[in-house]
């Protein structure tokens, strides 16, 4: 509450500084030592620390495997009946005679997964959903929540969404995108045995450069504040310009940065090694980077692996250039952030940081060849 109370202070003195600076009073702020007044920093999809996977002497795969996939079957053959009835044809072209796989996508909060999914829709096939588990996990906070609820909610998604797409013919995967904190941390080993019994599969997408997830949701803030337009998400605009966060390099705090990064990447591990270790048998999973999806060199490459995982062929070369949603955040670590020498000594022995460099030297190389021509 403490911290609630002290970000609404501090965003209603932001925010009558900036009133009283149209009409030229004396208390203009600059934007740079407005954002360094942010009390309280964003911390949306933190995640509990990862809890060690202790397994049972043996897993014995409840009935609810075999009854999520009886009720799955019921309710995608009473959906296309429904609308046979409705439109008075057979449509026999809507069922392909299996059900179409369960494919998990597995990330964090503000790393290109909204990209992701928009991709992932494109090709035809496969349909992925949100952020499904969203509104649930945030209850979950202000009450407490059991396995079987949470089991009973991710059962109850997969039907809607399978029931929902029902009439798009040759589906070979379904699923929705899962956020790092929307499973809590005492059910994860309860999520891997529910992946094993229902051969489901994780498609790990990652984003080796942390801080820039975490400097997006700061970078929130700053657009709030009223300073330029604000865009939460995937737009097709070029946002370069348009957006404050873009104009003006934001302060980090160096310690709530260092804790967001090194608690990501440390969960980032953890749901790694409990899919590729896992003690009973293999659990499906494939996990890419976002910086290695978003090559506009490779990136296709990358993304043809990602749909044979998910059981579709794609020969041909994917233009990922082609897609309308555009980068809203284009600059590397060290031109948005105003302490960036501050950042990289706290967080110099972690991947992001390696990240965030390699960023830096290609915007480099891409500036002096520009400057060159």
């Amino acid at each position: 509450m403490l911290i609630v109370f002290a970000f609404a202070i501090s965003l209603l003195g932001m925010v009558v500084g900036s009133l009283l600076c149209k009409f030229n009073i004396q208390f203009c702020v600059n934007p740079l030592e407005q954002a360094r007044m942010v009390l309280a920093y964003s911390y949306d999809g933190y995640p509990d620390p990862f809890e060690n996977y202790i397994p049972s002497s043996e897993l014995q795969c409840p009935e609810s495997s075999v009854n999520l996939t009886r009720s799955l079957e019921l309710a995608y053959d009473k959906a296309i009946l429904n609308h046979r009835l409705k439109v008075g044809t057979k449509n026999s072209h809507y069922r392909t005679g299996r059900l179409p796989d369960i494919v998990f996508f597995l990330g964090s909060q503000k790393s290109g997964t909204t990209w992701g999914q928009q991709v992932i829709n494109s090709q035809g096939a496969i349909i992925m959903g949100g952020e499904r588990l969203l509104s649930y996990s945030r209850s979950c906070v202000l009450k407490s929540c059991t396995w079987n609820s949470f089991r009973l909610k991710l059962e109850a998604e997969i039907n809607s969404l399978l029931v929902d797409h029902y009439y798009v013919g040759g589906i070979r995967a379904i699923g929705f995108r899962i956020m790092y904190d929307h499973i809590p941390g005492a059910f994860r080993g309860n999520f891997a045995d529910w992946l094993y019994c229902h051969n489901a599969r994780v498609f790990h997408f990652v984003r080796r450069n942390v801080i820039s997830s975490f400097w997006t949701l700061q970078a929130r803030l700053v657009d709030t504040l009223g300073m330029g337009e604000y865009i939460d998400d995937s737009t097709d605009k070029n946002t370069a310009t348009t957006l404050a966060s873009n104009r003006i390099p934001i302060v980090l705090q160096v310690q709530p940065t260092k804790d967001y990064v090194i608690r990501i990447e440390e969960v980032r591990k953890g749901f790694r090694e409990l899919f590729t270790n896992f003690y009973y048998g293999e659990i499906p999973y494939l996990e890419m980077a976002y910086e290695d999806l978003a090559s506009s060199k490779y990136g296709s490459l990358y993304w043809n692996a990602v749909f044979e995982f998910m059981g579709v062929r794609y020969d041909h070369e994917m233009n990922i250039n082609g897609m309308k949603t555009q980068k809203l955040h284009p600059l590397p670590c060290k031109s948005k952030i105003a302490n960036w020498d501050e950042i990289r000594n706290a967080l110099a022995d972690t991947e992001s940081i390696q990240a965030c460099e390699a960023e830096n030297s290609r915007h480099h190389a891409i500036l002096l060849v520009a400057n060159k021509t």
